[in-house]
């Protein structure tokens, strides 16, 4: 009775509302806290798929600029012996995508020394013929194999040189190739180097010697 005298009914459902009233705030902010770590995650989850889309959408379109332009992949000149033993000068392509405007210049070193001394238009017609070869082709990929044709190995020598230009959409090269007959069989050692970056691109030694630089 005494503490229903010092706590009255009105004071003491004021009470009770006012806790109510606070579980209630509580209970509001745990749920809405609740709500915006959720909220949260989903964007992150959202803003994460985004960004692989856009790294996917990005490979792709980097994936048809290296098609288009030829990427990091050349073609060069390589001496290839065939199964019946004769040997065939060829257009060799290396890398993931196609070369575009594929141009070779090939330069039989000692013929083309021999041009620039020769005096007579004949003779210089016919080293001509044999100092310089040219080759375009539109398009090389990594399933073709292209055959230089009439490019005989000279019978009278031992040791063969030439320097070739190599231009494509994608790349600016200069090779040198040395040819040895060891023991009956050719030999080679070639260089390529980067005209763009000055630098030596790429080295090709067969297991028989070739004649140093």
């Amino acid at each position: 009775m005494d503490w229903f005298q010092r706590f009255p009914i009105p004071t003491i459902l004021t009470f009770f509302g006012g806790l109510v009233a606070l579980i209630g705030a509580m209970w509001s902010a745990i749920r809405q806290d609740s709500e915006t770590a959720a909220h949260v995650e989903e964007e992150k989850r959202l803003l994460t798929e985004l960004n692989a889309k856009n790294e996917e959408l990005a490979n792709r379109n980097r994936e048809m600029f290296e098609y288009v332009t030829g990427g990091d992949s050349f073609c060069f000149l390589k001496l290839k012996e065939m199964p019946d033993g004769a040997y065939q000068m060829r257009i060799v392509h290396e890398g993931k995508y196609p070369v575009h405007n594929l141009s070779l210049e090939i330069v039989d070193v000692a013929a083309f020394l021999k041009l620039q001394k020769s005096t007579s238009e004949f003779q210089r017609a016919m080293l001509e013929m044999k100092a310089i070869r040219k080759v375009e082709l539109p398009v090389m990929t990594g399933e073709m194999s292209q055959q230089v044709r009439n490019f005989p190995l000279p019978p009278q020598n031992d040791y063969v040189e030439f320097g070739i230009d190599i231009n494509s959409l994608n790349k600016s090269l200069f090779q040198t190739l040395q040819l040895s007959k060891v023991e009956g069989k050719w030999k080679s050692a070639s260089r390529i180097y980067d005209r763009r970056a000055k630098s030596l691109f790429r080295e090709m030694v067969d297991d028989g010697p070739a004649r140093a630089d």
